[in-house]
C-alpha cells in the first residue's frame, strides 16, 4: 500500500476509504492546514510521500518550472464527469488500482490516465 500525503482540498469520506484500503495517510487539511504549496512539496518530499491532490496547476508549475524537488510521485486528480457522491470511490480506486506511482506527475481524471516523467 501506498504512503501518502493528501492536500487540504481532499478529506472526509475520502481520507477514511484511502485508511480503510490499508494505505497510510497523512492529511494537510487534518495536521497541517496553512501550509503553502512549496511548503506541502517539501513535506511530501522529506516525509517520502506521494502526493495527492485537486490543486490543478500550482505543484505541476513548481516542480517542472521552478525545478523544485519532488516527492516520490504527484497524483493530480481532475474530477471532470465524476460525480460529488462518486469521488470518494473514484480516488480510491484509482489510487489501489497502481503498485508503482514513483518518478512521474499523473493526471487521472474519468475519461483518461496521463503521466509525466519527473525532470532530471
Amino acid at each position: 500500500m501506498a504512503r501518502l500525503l493528501v492536500d487540504a482540498n481532499i478529506r472526509g469520506n475520502v481520507l477514511e476509504l484511502l485508511r480503510d484500503a490499508g494505505h497510510d495517510v497523512l492529511s494537510i487539511y487534518e495536521a497541517a492546514r496553512g501550509l503553502t504549496d512549496e511548503e506541502v512539496l517539501e513535506l511530501a518530499v522529506r516525509e517520502s510521500r506521494i502526493l495527492v491532490t485537486l490543486d490543478k496547476t500550482d505543484f505541476g508549475a513548481l516542480i517542472f518550472q521552478g525545478q523544485s524537488p519532488h516527492p516520490p510521485a504527484v497524483i493530480l486528480f481532475r474530477m471532470r464527469g465524476i460525480t460529488l457522491t462518486d469521488t470518494p470511490e473514484f480516488i480510491t480506486r484509482s489510487i489501489s488500482t497502481r503498485d508503482n506511482w514513483e518518478g512521474c506527475f499523473w493526471v487521472i481524471d474519468g475519461r483518461s490516465v496521463r503521466s509525466r516523467p519527473f525532470p532530471g
